[in-house]
């Protein structure tokens, strides 16, 4: 551990703690997992480290915050909520040390998976909120400790969705056609880069937004950028595709946008967020929350409207 020096200067109300590394292995998915031996994150908390974190709160009073997180996606309830409570015990150790409430923030992480196998939420908060009271009486039970948290794709993956017109579909062997689409890996990055781990529930609608009827034509439904791995799905059984139909990908509100790749210097698409409005011709309300880029953009992001020579 490296040793934080600061100058007392008088009160502050900054909030200062430290990291943990629990060291609970890895979850399903080997990238999102910070809880290994090999994490670049975190203090481990072996016995050695936690006598260090001791000795660093009884000499430094103003440390007060106690942070885990385990990994994201993969990583089940039981092992996101045995994080919490050994973070939860290490604080409770440090107050008993201190004599007092010293530990007055736990920052539990996020983490809670997101199910892309139905449009049911599946496990939901209160799920988690369950397994968190049966990991560890205490982190909920101290009234002196603010608990934070730090969710991002628990909140976001299954309120957005992405649609692109099928450009153009041809034969691939005997049992298999590829069916062309405006959005591949510069949207679905880790969909065409880790298809094992990340694969996203796809719809068909025509063009009159009528559904294209569920079939047994098997399919890869690939990008338009210029490598063959730009495949948002692959070996896929959907109904007939035909040029001119529409692709919905779902729960692609987390995760896809937030990467959007540069790849072939292709311009991100707009975001479009609309509601329930009783009150509009045809009970919805539209509103564009994000312009999409225009050649301007994507230029200025290559630099090419401010180069200097050195």
């Amino acid at each position: 551990m490296r040793q934080l020096v600061v100058e007392d200067h008088g009160h502050t109300e900054a909030t200062v703690g430290v990291r943990i590394n629990p060291l609970l292995g890895f979850g399903g998915i080997e990238a999102l997992s910070v809880s290994n031996v090999e994490s670049k994150f975190a203090v481990p908390l072996d016995d050695d480290n936690r006598d260090k974190i001791l000795q660093y709160f009884k000499e430094h009073p103003w440390l007060c915050c106690i942070h885990v997180h385990v990994g994201s996606q993969g990583c089940p309830l039981a092992m996101l909520a045995e994080g919490a409570q050994i973070a939860t015990d290490l604080a409770d150790e440090i107050d008993a040390q201190a004599g007092c409430n010293q530990v007055t923030h736990l920052d539990i992480g996020g983490g809670l998976p997101v199910n892309f196998d139905s449009a049911v939420t599946t496990p939901t908060f209160p799920d988690y909120a369950e397994e968190l009271r049966k990991a560890s009486t205490r982190l909920m039970g101290n009234k002196e400790r603010k608990v934070f948290t730090e969710f991002g794709r628990a909140i976001d993956a299954k309120v957005g969705w992405l649609a692109s017109e099928v450009e153009y579909v041809k034969r691939a062997g005997p049992r298999k056609k590829v069916a062309i689409i405006h959005a591949g890996s510069d949207f679905f990055l880790r969909e065409c880069y880790a298809p094992a781990d990340f694969e996203k529930r796809l719809s068909a609608f025509k063009a009159d937004g009528s559904v294209v009827p569920h079939g047994s034509q098997v399919f890869d439904v690939a990008g338009p950028l210029c490598f063959g791995g730009d495949k948002v799905r692959r070996e896929i059984e959907m109904g007939e595709l035909e040029e001119g139909n529409f692709v919905v990908v779902h729960d692609a509100g987390a995760n896809c946008l937030s990467l959007f790749s540069k790849h072939c210097s292709r311009p991100a698409p707009p975001v479009i967020g609309y509601w329930k409005d009783d009150a509009s011709e045809d009970g919805f309300g539209m509103c564009i929350i994000k312009q999409k880029e225009s050649v301007e953009d994507v230029l200025r992001f290559w630099g090419t409207d401010s180069v200097q020579l050195l």
